[in-house]
């Protein structure tokens, strides 16, 4: 006897879950494997390792560059921006000067204008051009500052900052556009377990069966005018005068001018 499974929550579909890429794999892979397709599955098996192992090395490394920016290690978080820079990810430009901007903040508001000079020189500088004309001149001009503070009358924007909420903002940042939440690459193994219960055929059948049933035929029903043979009268308004059959004749509109209503 089956039983209905009632779900207490709704269930959100989210293509970038990983759980759903290995299970969608585990199911190609299965039907490869029935089918004999061998060296296709050696290939496909191959890649599915490769991006595992691409994906792991991404969030250890965007795992380590936060606990280095709650622990201000920033040596160490350039360390790790290092190895996100070789796997050819694309926020690696935008995350390096994040790092740097807060870097050189926290140098600005340490008072330490020698240090924040020579890192400007270093690390801000370069990435003029990625940072723009409107950001570079408002760092430019907090090398004239004693700190952060010191800027908020010119530039609004470092009104109420604080080395302690602008981490927690950039860690937050880098959780979210690498997606640090998922630990199951850190449990699984680099290879993939494909289920032998996994029926490919029963799942393309139960897909056509849901396909199908969102599709509908139009039917044209037709029925009976009844107004067909009803003679058509003519009624005008109290207080309006009559007119003749050639004037209504003429005017082929519902309402005619003197307002009189052909029915």
């Amino acid at each position: 006897m089956n039983i209905p499974i009632v779900l207490q929550t709704p269930v959100t579909f989210d293509r970038k879950d990983p759980a759903l890429h290995r299970e969608a794999c585990a199911v190609v892979c299965k039907w490869l494997s029935d089918h004999d397709y061998n060296s296709t599955l050696l290939i496909f098996r191959d890649e599915i390792n490769a991006h595992a192992r691409d994906s792991h090395s991404i969030r250890k490394s965007s795992r380590s560059i936060v606990k280095s920016v709650e622990e201000g290690n920033w040596e160490a978080a350039y360390s790790a921006l290092k190895k996100l820079e070789s796997l050819n990810v694309p926020e690696h430009s935008l995350l390096l000067l994040q790092l740097a901007k807060q870097h050189f903040l926290e140098l600005v508001d340490e008072g330490d204008a020698q240090r924040a000079f020579t890192f400007f020189l270093r690390r801000i500088k370069p990435l003029e051009d990625t940072i723009g004309k409107s950001a570079f001149q408002q760092l430019t001009y907090l090398l004239t500052c004693r700190s952060v503070a010191d800027a908020a009358a010119a530039y609004p924007v470092f009104r109420g900052w604080t080395p302690s909420s602008s981490r927690a903002s950039l860690t937050q940042w880098v959780a979210s556009t690498f997606d640090t939440s998922h630990t199951t690459a850190y449990t699984i193994e680099h290879r993939l377990e494909h289920s032998h219960d996994v029926s490919f055929d029963r799942l393309i059948e139960q897909a056509l069966y849901q396909t199908s049933g969102g599709h509908y035929r139009q039917i044209r029903v037709s029925t009976a005018d009844l107004s067909a043979n009803v003679p058509k009268r003519r009624r005008c308004s109290s207080g309006v005068p009559r007119v003749s059959r050639v004037d209504t004749l003429q005017q082929p509109s519902i309402v005619d001018s003197v307002g009189c209503f052909n029915v």
